[in-house]
């Protein structure tokens, strides 16, 4: 793409007359900002090669009878499931389904006896 455009930049600069003011002006600021994002995306790769990625492991709990999903109504619960989110009383309405369950997500950490947990999903079958 960037050899395309400096062909078609070349190819204007011949043009009988050149480039204005205006364009010349303009082709340098577009120049430089391409410049600072490859030297911007270079450094991220180098970045990247030189951290090794990070590995997390996560731990998922299915909940679907009336008795986990109960016991789901505690503190720990996050968000909008939580004893004062939005939508307390959905964990109690999704105990009560045949079809339903809920999908609590939970980021293990080393030493940790109970895991953070980070999000819940409810489930239909």
């Amino acid at each position: 793409m960037k050899s395309r455009r400096h062909l078609l930049v070349e190819a204007l600069e011949h043009l009988p007359g050149g480039l204005g003011e205006f364009h010349r002006s303009r082709l340098s600021a577009i120049r430089s900002k391409e410049d600072e994002l490859d030297d911007h995306a270079h450094a991220q790769k180098e970045q990247e090669t030189i951290q090794p990625s990070l590995v997390k492991n996560f731990v998922v709990r299915l909940q679907t009878s009336f008795s986990q999903l109960m016991d789901a109504c505690g503190e720990q619960v996050v968000g909008c499931y939580s004893p004062e989110g939005d939508h307390a009383e959905k964990v109690i309405e999704i105990a009560l389904k045949a079809n339903a369950g809920l999908i609590s997500l939970y980021e293990e950490i080393d030493g940790q006896e109970n895991p953070k947990e980070l999000e819940n999903i409810e489930v239909y079958f």
